[in-house]
């Protein structure tokens, strides 16, 4: 005799039937050749649990939810509590309110700080070919005292945290993550969604997602990163001595930023200004225009114009490299900028708005290049493209 074969189906995200309905954690079972009908799910229960908190400052707050959204706030005056707000659905009011009553906030205490989750049996129910389960959903506010440590995470839900905090990590799988002033390490990630971050300081900053736009402002670390996959990068007001900007298919955008920067993407435009200090930044297709003092700097472009504008202060400590391979290359620098100068394209014309002092060989009509120094000399620069217009040129 076969056993008869079980079909398990987890709903995620919301159903629709005769209606639309938002139903979180509904598990069905179907037994052989069986079939099922869910009907009209549209009877709602809600329910606000207002729970007082037992954390302190300096403690770590770890909040767990596999449906809903998570918001939390440092509140000056020390109170510490929680909001929570649950709903279930059903396909009659008593089914609804039964599985409302199933779930509670949970709360455990641990040495170093607290646990919040939802405790959901569910309800399960007989259907024609099978047996339901119908779990609750609910969406956390929470007031803690400053200066905490927060750990949120969500499979389904947005994530938002207003600090002064000490430090913080935020996963959503899907949802937007936005957090704001922290003071010690944080890590924001989502899987499909935007992340926004702003006012933070420590030793390690990372902020990105698969599916979304990455926004950072006000931040500072030795070490910060913001990626996204699939959408753009952008970055206000940024400062570390190793910073990464990366974008596989979106822009890359940056203002007012120190330190040493990595800036890529894989395809889409990068664009920077109000920079001061080392900077690498590619794009394999789009254009790169970069704006400020530079004391190492190499802006490629696999497919787009390359523009690069020098303000008073630039430096070659390290040699300068900027190229495309099709499209226009442009330096623009102080009258005073100095370096061993070496411009060429292949297939386009060279315009030189400075005087060079060039030897013997430097002058190469035919290829299209040259090789000289400007103002005195100093560090290597080399400007070219392998099919454009190079351009050379004082700032107006």
């Amino acid at each position: 005799m076969k056993k008869p074969l079980v079909v398990v189906v987890v709903v995620l995200c919301s159903l629709l039937f005769l209606s639309l309905v938002a139903i979180a954690g509904c598990v069905v079972s179907i037994g052989n050749g069986g079939h099922f009908s869910l009907g009209d799910m549209s009877e709602k229960a809600t329910r606000q649990d207002v729970l007082p908190l037992e954390i302190a400052a300096g403690q770590t707050l770890r909040v767990t939810l596999p449906h809903g959204d998570v918001d939390v706030e440092s509140a000056a005056d020390g109170a510490a509590t929680i909001t929570a707000n649950i709903t279930a659905w059903g396909r009659t009011q008593e089914e609804a309110d039964k599985s409302l009553a199933a779930a509670h906030v949970l709360l455990e205490k641990a040495a170093d700080g607290l646990s919040i989750s939802l405790s959901d049996e569910g309800v399960g129910t007989e259907i024609p070919g099978g047996r339901m389960k119908i779990s609750a959903q609910a969406n956390f506010r929470i007031r803690v005292p400053e200066k905490m440590v927060i750990e949120l995470h969500t499979d389904s839900g947005d994530l938002s945290a207003r600090g002064p905090f000490a430090g913080a990590r935020l996963h959503s799988s899907y949802g937007k993550v936005r957090v704001s002033e922290v003071d010690g390490d944080l890590t924001a990630d989502s899987s499909s969604g935007d992340v926004d971050v702003a006012g933070v300081k420590g030793k390690r900053i990372v902020a990105k997602t698969d599916y979304g736009d990455v926004r950072l402002s006000r931040a500072e670390a030795p070490d910060v990163e913001a990626r996204s996959s699939s959408g753009d990068v952008r970055a206000e007001d940024l400062r570390g001595a190793h910073l990464t900007l990366k974008s596989s298919y979106g822009d890359v955008e940056v203002g007012k930023c120190a330190g040493a920067l990595d800036a890529r993407t894989d395809s889409g435009s990068v664009r920077i200004s109000g920079f001061d200090g080392k900077l690498v930044a590619h794009s394999s297709y789009g254009d790169v225009k970069l704006d400020g003092v530079f004391l190492e700097l190499t802006a490629d472009s696999s497919s787009g114009e390359v523009e690069v504008r020098a303000q008073p202060g630039s430096k070659t400590e390290g040699s300068w490299s900027i190229s495309s391979s099709y499209g226009d290359v442009t330096l623009i620098a102080p009258k005073d900028f100095g370096c061993d100068l070496t411009a060429k394209t292949n297939y386009g014309d060279l315009e030189l708005g400075f005087a060079l002092t060039v030897e013997a060989g430097g002058l190469k009509k035919k290829e299209n290049s040259v090789h000289g120094v400007m103002n005195g000399g100093g560090g290597s620069v080399t400007v070219k493209t392998s099919s454009g217009d190079v351009r050379i040129k004082p700032i107006p």
